[in-house]
């Protein structure tokens, strides 16, 4: 999300630069929301992801980016089956600091 906004001010400052017009911080912010507010529109809700699809493509992106060796591998299958032991149905929301609390006990114990 943060490089599409980075690209849509690149491209506000390039209309601008067309114009022969420095803009001010008004004017940007203006255009960009803006823009912001029409591509928000237009896109469809996304689906939400489960924790479990992001943390299985987290391992295999970042296990292919940093060639990680099978023992790493192993170690994130044994963090991946502590999670579900400790709770099935996992989300981003839960682990809040309450959550990772009850994570740390939930390990220690």
């Amino acid at each position: 999300n943060l490089l599409k906004y980075y690209a849509e001010i690149q491209n506000i400052f390039k209309e601008f630069e067309v114009q022969e017009v420095i803009p001010t911080t008004q004017q940007l912010k203006e255009a960009f929301n803006m823009r912001m507010k029409d591509t928000s529109e237009e896109q469809p809700e996304e689906t939400p992801v489960s924790f479990w699809e992001v943390f299985d493509e987290f391992v295999k992106e970042c296990g292919n980016q940093n060639n990680w060796t099978a023992s790493t591998y192993e170690k994130f299958a044994a963090v991946r089956n502590h999670l579900k032991e400790f709770k099935e149905d996992a989300t981003f929301n839960y682990f809040d600091e309450f959550g990772l609390n009850e994570y740390v006990n939930f390990l220690r114990d």
